[in-house]
Parts: structure tokens; C-alpha cells; sequence
């Protein structure tokens, strides 16, 4: 058995134990003798700092700026000072011991009389190894323990916990696991943290870089752990066992109580990480969390008051304002389709590609005759396409774009067909033409697409199901159509790691009511036949499950803030791995 680099052995046995399921029950949640601050990185709001100051008491508390994480503490320390100082702070220690002098007795005397001990991010094994094993560790605990608060950003907020993200990417850790590539970098490194709190995870910058996955590995390797991922310009302040959210952005809370499966710890590059499913909470500003409740809390044990002034639309005004949750839908009943349906996550044809070649075979092999229906802007993919389709063995393969959609050549060319190949552009010029005219030619493709295989490649991937998302959220670009219906119940984004990716499934998934999400990416595919996903490829399927929704809230159409949802599960499918949309559960 490998255990997790910085771990050690025994603790490695207990996590193998958790994660074949050995020890069940309910993850612990921590308890908090004082506020932890734990900010995404980026801008702090007004807010986050009024309330931050608030909670050591005000104006008047006492501010040590610890930056032992960066390589630079002097200017990091002055550049914090400059800030605080608008907020009428006036008593600092400002803070940069090393290894050697973290046991001197000035350093300890400014710690003693802190009311907040911040810490500026930069590079979390700095942090960690400047203070671990230290008199000045001790004094940050006595400190916390006897009610001072403890806050970080990005780097500054991760090593809290008993093990910590020390290095490592989301395709990375989904790759690799916590092994290395042909290069030498690592998949996702764990290490041992400071332990001020137990069963916690912290990962930010976690909107900017899409770090769902390598949270998700991190927490199938705790699985008594919750994990924490905090977006940038927002901040997580854990309270008791509350989790409050301030700034912008949003928390992602990730809980394990009841996997299925889990190979976090026997995963690598050739047994790939697959688990599930995990309890997913998506926190917006104002909102609460009530750790291993897997329920929302509109207001658990509220913070006090801000006694520093916070700008317009603070912490308390802006949750007044907050649109009431939508009501939301029953949830439909899946039909799964006759003919098999093929999502494939690349945008051009992969090199011996299984889903491709099942595809070609369920249309009829070398008598197939495949119509490829394109969106304007990807007819060069389209052209593309016809040569890996032929190559994989089909007979023919025509194209027709959207210009060229009319309901009389589009009703000749189905049925002559023997397969449909959908594909589309960032404008979803298809979709568009499809639900157009006086006669709905996405009727049309859906009537024959009912009685032949059907496939789609990259965005195309998008319009199969009930709601298909272009642009950005929040974006000039973004574009939210209905879609084909063809996978009742679903939807799908082809660009899941992209930074926006995590952002626009959620928010088309709750768009559609009580759906099941699929997110995919260069390298994964998926093949659904009845009411069975089977995960095909190269690279894992995350699907999004929101059957068992309990709240949810939308931006606006043109805001870039995120949306919110409560109740989420969130399951890893390696290939060859299945997903069951009936019973909403992963088959490992």
C-alpha cells in the first residue's frame, strides 16, 4: 500500500480503512474555540476585513501580520499594514521571525498580545515549514484557544488542517493521482498540516485554476475530512461548526460520508482515481453551512455585527437582498434512449478512439451512412470528423450546417441516414437554426435521432440534453438555449476544466430543474444505452447529480456572480466505470 507523501504509515492504514468503506458513518465535523478566517486570495472586500476586525473586536484589536509564507515578508507585511490602516487599525506587530528566531521572546510577546494573527499567502510549505515544530506555533494555538482570531489568504489559509494540498493540478491529480508524470511532476501532493484544527481541508484560488479535482482526490484520501475550496475574493470563516461565506465568489463544500467506491490510495496513471459520491454544498456570500448537516443553514449562529464601517452592500445588507430561492421542479423521471447516444469530449477525433470506433459500429460498420449536422462556425471540425468517422470504418459521412438546414433537405438527408453526428460552434449556430422556422427542425433531428445512433463531439456535447450553456458565465458571450431533449434529464459541458467550466454545469443543471450533469474534457466519453452511462475514453467523467437538490439560486444574466445549490452529489467515473440515471447512482 502507498501511503500519502507527509502522512505516514499509520495514519495511511486508517485512510485505506475509511476508504474501502470499513469505518462508515458521518464525517466529523471540527470545533472552533475562535473564528478561523480562511480567505480564497485575490482582493479582500471591505467586508470580508470589517467583519474579520469585528470578530477580534474592532478597530481597536491588536493586528500581528505573520507573512512566513512569502518570499518577500517585509513588503508583504507593509502592504497589509497600508491596507488595515483604512480601516483604522492602529496596533500591529509586524512579524517575519524564521525557523531560528520563531522561539524569541519579542517575537512571542507580539504573538501573546495579538487579537488577529493574519497570514499573507505565497507558498504553503514555506508557511508550514517556518512554523511547524516552533515555540511560535504554540503561541498561535494558546492565542486562538483563548479567543484571538486566526486568518490566512490562499497560502495563508491552507495548512490549518491536519493534512494539507501542498502541490498538484486538477488533470494532474486526476492523471497521475499521487504519483508522478513522464516529467516528474506530481499528480497532487499531500502533506502533514498544522493541525490547529482536525478533519480539515482547505484548497483556494479555486474558481481561477478549476480545483474541483484535485479536492475531490484530497478528500477521497481523508474521507473524515471536509474539505473546503474557496474562490478568489471571497472568504470561508468557520465559526462552532458553521461555515459562514462572505465576498464575491463562492465556498465548495465537499463531504464524504456514504462512498460507494473509492481508489484514491491504489490510483495512478494506470488505475485511474474514480469515487463516489460525495456531498456537494455551493455557498454564496450571506450564505451559511452547518458542517456534516448536508443541509443549508439561511442564518446558523450569525456572526456579530461589524463594528468597522464595510462599504455599501456589506456582509448583513447584501444577504437582505438576496433573491429568495427558486422553487424547485419534481424531478423528472429518465427515459433512457433506444439507440445508443456517444458523448465524446474532444473537439477533433482522437487518435484509436473506442468511442468513436462503437459509434461508427452501432450506425452499421462499413455500411454506415452518417449525416454530420454542424454549427456554421465548426464546419472545418466538421470536415475533421467526416475523415476520422470514415477512417474509424465508416461507409459515408455527409455534413450539412446549419446554413444549409431547411426542413425538406434535412428530412432527406435523416432518412438516408444511419447515424447522426452532431457538432457545434461557441455560437450555437445549430441549436439556433434547429429551433427556428415555422417547422421545428429540432423536432425533425429528434424524430429520426430516436430511432438512430447519435453522436456529438465537443460542444456539441452541450445541446443533446434539456439545457445547453455557451460563453461564460456572466459574459457578453453567454448564450443559454434549450436543448435537443435527446437525453432527457441531463446535460453536458465539454469544457468541465476550463476555469468557467465547474461554473457553467452547475448553473445548467439547475437551469433544468433536478438534472444529471456530465462534465468532460479532452480524453473522456461517454456512451448511454437505456438508462446506463457507461464512462469510455481516456480520462475520467465528473458527473454533477442534482436529483436531490434542496435549494438553489441563479445570478442574474449578465452577473459573474456564481450561483448557489445546496444538496449537490458530485461521483468520478474512470472508463470503463458506469452511472445508473434511474437510481442516480455511480457503479464502480
Amino acid at each position: 500500500m502507498r501511503s500519502v507523501r507527509g502522512l505516514g504509515p499509520g495514519v495511511g492504514v486508517t485512510l485505506l480503512a475509511m476508504a474501502l468503506g470499513t469505518l462508515p458513518g458521518l464525517a466529523a465535523a471540527p470545533r472552533f474555540p475562535s473564528p478561523l478566517v480562511l480567505l480564497g486570495g485575490g482582493p479582500a472586500g471591505s467586508a470580508i476585513v470589517a467583519q474579520a476586525l469585528s470578530l477580534a473586536g474592532g478597530a481597536g484589536a491588536r493586528v500581528a501580520i505573520l507573512p512566513l509564507a512569502s518570499d518577500h515578508p517585509e513588503q508583504a507585511s507593509a502592504a497589509y499594514r497600508r491596507y488595515l490602516d483604512a480601516f483604522g487599525v492602529q496596533s500591529f506587530g509586524l512579524l517575519s521571525p524564521t525557523k531560528a528566531s520563531a522561539a524569541s521572546p519579542a517575537v512571542l510577546r507580539e504573538e501573546a498580545s495579538a487579537d488577529l494573527l493574519f497570514f499573507p499567502g505565497g507558498d504553503q510549505r514555506r508557511l508550514v515549514s517556518a512554523l511547524a515544530g516552533t515555540p511560535l506555533l504554540g503561541a498561535v494555538f494558546d492565542a486562538w484557544r483563548r479567543g484571538a482570531v486566526v486568518a490566512g489568504t490562499s497560502a495563508g489559509a491552507m495548512p490549518w488542517g491536519d493534512t494539507y494540498i501542498a502541490n498538484g493540478t486538477s488533470q494532474g491529480a486526476f492523471a497521475d493521482a499521487f504519483d508522478r508524470d513522464a516529467q516528474g511532476r506530481p499528480g497532487l501532493e499531500l502533506e502533514g498540516g498544522l493541525r490547529l484544527v482536525d478533519d480539515l481541508l482547505v484548497d483556494t484560488h479555486f474558481d481561477e485554476d478549476q480545483r474541483l479535482g484535485r479536492l475531490l482526490l484530497a478528500e477521497a484520501a481523508t474521507p473524515s475530512a471536509t474539505a473546503i475550496g474557496i474562490d478568489g475574493g471571497t472568504a470561508a470563516i468557520l465559526t462552532g461548526q458553521t461555515v459562514h461565506v462572505l465576498g464575491a465568489g463562492a465556498v465548495t463544500v465537499l463531504e464524504a460520508p456514504r462512498l460507494l467506491g473509492n481508489n484514491a490510495l491504489s490510483a495512478g496513471p494506470s488505475d485511474l482515481f474514480a469515487a463516489g459520491p460525495f456531498e456537494m454544498q455551493r455557498l454564496v456570500g450571506g450564505q451559511s453551512y452547518l458542517l456534516g448537516s448536508a443541509m443549508p443553514e439561511a442564518v446558523a449562529q450569525p456572526l456579530p455585527a461589524p463594528t468597522a464601517t464595510p462599504a455599501p452592500g456589506g456582509f448583513f445588507g447584501w444577504f437582505a437582498s438576496r433573491p429568495a430561492a427558486a422553487p424547485t421542479p419534481a424531478p423528472p423521471v429518465p427515459v433512457g434512449p433506444r439507440e445508443p447516444i456517444t458523448l465524446i469530449g474532444d473537439p477533433v477525433p482522437p487518435p484509436e478512439s473506442d468511442a468513436v470506433a462503437d459509434f461508427v459500429r452501432d450506425a452499421g460498420g462499413t455500411q454506415a451512412r452518417i449525416l454530420i449536422l454542424s454549427g456554421d462556425g465548426a464546419a472545418r471540425d466538421a470536415e475533421t470528423w467526416r475523415s476520422g468517422l470514415l477512417v474509424a470504418g465508416a461507409g459515408s459521412a455527409t455534413i450539412q450546417t446549419a446554413t444549409d438546414l431547411h426542413d425538406q433537405s434535412l428530412s432527406v438527408a435523416l432518412e438516408q441516414a444511419t447515424g447522426i453526428f452532431f457538432l457545434e460552434d461557441d455560437l450555437g449556430t445549430l441549436l439556433t437554426k434547429l429551433n427556428a422556422g415555422q417547422r421545428n427542425l429540432g423536432d425533425i433531428a429528434a424524430l429520426y435521432a430516436s430511432r438512430l445512433p447519435v453522436g456529438a463531439a465537443g460542444l456539441g456535447t452541450r445541446i443533446l440534453g434539456d439545457v445547453a450553456y455557451f460563453g461564460q458565465p456572466g459574459g457578453t458571450d453567454r448564450e443559454v438555449m434549450p436543448g435537443l431533449h435527446l437525453l432527457a434529464g441531463t446535460v453536458a459541458d465539454d469544457g468541465f476544466w476550463q476555469p468557467a467550466g465547474l461554473e457553467r454545469l452547475i448553473q445548467a443543471t439547475l437551469m433544468a430543474g433536478h438534472a444529471t450533469g456530465f462534465g468532460l474534457g479532452p480524453g473522456s466519453a461517454l456512451r448511454v444505452t437505456g438508462g446506463q452511462a457507461l464512462a469510455m475514453g481516456t480520462q475520467q467523467i465528473v458527473v454533477l447529480e442534482g436529483h436531490g437538490l434542496q435549494a438553489s439560486t441563479l445570478p442574474a444574466t449578465n452577473s459573474v456572480a456564481p450561483a448557489s445549490a445546496t444538496g449537490l452529489e458530485v461521483s468520478v467515473l474512470a472508463p470503463q466505470g458506469a452511472y445508473d440515471l434511474a437510481s442516480f447512482r455511480p457503479r464502480f
